[in-house]
């Protein structure tokens, strides 16, 4: 094994690793917004953070051997910048798909 190939396997056990805390901080955000955002974040910190935490995934999860979970994060990526930029109402409408994408990356 090359010196190359030994870190990458070093950087996708890393990724396993720290996946669990990953999809609990999606999991906490969701629960804010599904809560009616009463909770501290405010809701569009909630949304920030659901954003966020979907968009690291979306961009590494393949790389590090997680091919359909980051597809589910590229899927739901666009809709949640909508809801970031142009706040939760904007996708109202798409509110059961966002969830159902959710329950898919947390769950599989």
């Amino acid at each position: 094994m090359t010196d190359f190939e030994a870190e990458l396997l070093e950087l996708k056990k890393q990724f396993s690793e720290q996946l669990a805390s990953r999809l609990s901080k999606i999991q906490s955000a969701w629960e804010i917004l599904c809560d009616g955002g009463s909770n501290e974040p405010t809701t569009n910190e909630a949304w920030v953070n659901l954003r966020h935490h979907v968009h690291f995934l979306a961009g590494s999860a393949a790389t590090f051997g997680f091919a359909g979970l980051g597809t589910v994060a590229a899927d739901l990526e666009p809709v949640l910048d909508k809801a970031v930029t142009d706040g939760s109402a904007s996708i109202a409408d798409q509110w059961t798909v966002v969830a159902a994408r959710i329950e898919k990356l947390l769950h599989g």
